[in-house]
């Protein structure tokens, strides 16, 4: 498939540049406990590469060994939740910007929380006004329900507060 989106009709297959498909694995899909895999074409009957500029990699992040190469230090990496313990200052700085970022239904539930909020201190805010004029004895209880959206027993209730 590379193939046919890489060269236009009838060009030359020398065109075509090096590739690579990489897979990050979960865990050792191979088996050999080695922290990477290149996988190389081989003409079989002659077990020789068959050198047609097409590599495959898996990168297994199960990994756990100590072998200070710059592959396990990037597996590493993919395995950290924090970012002051990535190793590679570029991640590191990516992880943070992403983690910065809220996603949609992030920003749509603290929306949530903040209208709440505010609707919260709001109805407070309106019942510090009705308790004040329920306490100067100058307006009826039925109008103070009114101008602060509150119910009657609302407004009465502000009269003993628990």
């Amino acid at each position: 498939m590379l193939d046919i989106v890489t060269l236009k009709p009838r060009e030359d297959y020398d065109k075509l540049s090096t590739s690579y498909v990489i897979f990050i694995t979960k865990s050792d899909v191979l088996g050999f406990n080695q922290p990477f895999y290149k996988i190389s074409r081989v003409i079989s009957e002659l077990n020789e590469p068959f050198n047609d500029g097409s590599n495959i990699i898996y990168i297994n992040t199960a990994y756990k060994g100590k072998d200070n190469s710059k592959i396990v230090d990037l597996i590493h990496d993919f395995r950290c939740a924090q970012a002051n313990e990535i190793i590679n200052e570029n991640i590191r700085n990516r992880f943070n910007e992403v983690k910065a970022r809220p996603t949609q239904e992030e920003a749509e539930y603290m929306s949530e929380l903040l209208e709440k909020r505010l609707e919260k201190e709001k109805k407070e805010k309106e019942k510090e006004i009705a308790r004040k004029m329920l306490l100067s004895g100058k307006v009826a209880v039925e109008l103070i329900a009114e101008f602060c959206n509150l119910t009657v027993s609302e407004v009465l209730a502000l009269k003993n507060p628990a």
